[in-house]
């Protein structure tokens, strides 16, 4: 869609996608899939886009990288829970 003709953008959720860069400037896009409610992660690794799966809900999402590069997210799952998931 087109996001000046999207009507009703002010009620999309703000809080399920995140996007962070680690110390060389190389985007980290997470996100929340509604269709299967998972979390996952799109990395541009050899001029391409890959997804990768990371956990099951994703909603209420937030993401940082820190200055070694390691990547920290926390979200609730499925269930409700507050998680925090740290990677690399």
């Amino acid at each position: 869609d087109n996001w000046e003709e999207l009507e009703n953008r002010d009620y999309i959720p703000k809080d399920r996608v995140r996007l962070a860069f680690n110390n060389k400037d190389a985007p980290y896009v997470v996100y929340h899939n509604a269709s299967n409610n998972s979390l996952n992660i799109a990395l541009k690794e050899n001029n391409q886009w890959n997804t990768y799966f990371v956990a099951n809900g994703g909603e209420q999402l937030d993401v940082d990288i820190d200055p070694s590069n390691f990547i920290h997210i926390s979200f609730i799952d499925a269930q409700g829970d507050v998680k925090y998931i740290l990677g690399q």
